[in-house]
């Protein structure tokens, strides 16, 4: 279905983001999913400067384009229906928003951070322009339950975030019985792109800013010896390559 039609089978006039209430919100949600235009994509704004509230934004792939609904929500109580009791793919979206303003999408069934691990203080919501770019956090232990199955025979095996190459972070948690695997959750996001407040700034000279320090907050140091062993790896496969074919020609 086209995005017009898409719009007019809803009941919402023509042109571009169509604001809905957040009663609406998740069944304008199943709607579009069931008229053939999956979500894919969530994201919230700020607005608490002009409007006095935080707007979610969803965003479903018509087959000449996009629609995108928004809905707002109030800044002293940000809260709506969750989508993911209709709509699987909002599952991890609405999770996000939640790390990153504060949002609250009622009735998800899996209220656990996302991006934000056990060392990010409660309360912290980066995406807020409230928040300022250089905080310094302290040092957290917010609980982060993973699943577990229980039962005879059942054993639990944790994997990661530090492994064996220079593959990005990421904690994995097996419940096998066997060599059968019963659940496999994954904990990700160790490493994630900041663009934050840079997206939202004009001067090119506050995002280099904003850049700078993430790179020198978040491991500069690490990076560079990284990049530096990688070398060193490349340069050992090389040696020991030419070493090989040197062999061979003195063998043949």
């Amino acid at each position: 279905m086209k995005t017009e039609e898409l719009k007019t089978a809803l009941g919402i006039p023509a042109g571009g983001t169509t604001e809905v209430s957040p009663e609406n919100f998740a069944l304008y949600a199943k709607q579009c999913v069931e008229s053939g235009a999956p979500l894919v994509f969530m994201y919230a704004t700020d607005e608490r400067e002009g409007r006095g509230v935080f707007v979610v934004h969803a965003v479903y792939a018509a087959k000449d384009g996009f629609l995108t609904l928004a809905s707002a929500v109030p800044q002293d109580k940000p809260a709506y229906p969750s989508l993911t009791r209709e709509i699987m793919a909002a599952h991890w979206f609405e999770r996000l928003i939640h790390d990153q303003f504060g949002i609250v999408a009622q009735g998800h069934p899996d209220w656990r951070r996302l991006i934000h691990h056990e060392n990010i203080p409660a309360g912290t919501y980066p995406l807020r322009k409230d928040f300022a770019w250089n905080t310094k956090l302290a040092h957290a232990h917010e609980p982060y339950p993973m699943h577990r199955v229980e039962g005879k025979g059942i054993y639990e095996i944790p994997v990661g975030p530090i492994h064996a190459g220079i593959i990005e972070p990421g904690h994995f948690r097996f419940n096998v019985r066997g060599e059968r695997i019963i659940t496999l959750e994954g904990k990700l996001f160790f490493k994630t792109q900041r663009s934050r407040e840079a997206c939202g700034r004009e001067d090119a000279a506050g995002s280099t800013a904003l850049y700078r320090a993430d790179f020198r907050r978040y491991g500069g140091g690490t990076y560079a010896r990284l990049c530096a062993s990688r070398r060193a790896r490349v340069r050992y496969g090389r040696t020991r390559t030419r070493a090989c074919a040197a062999r061979r020609v003195e063998r043949a």
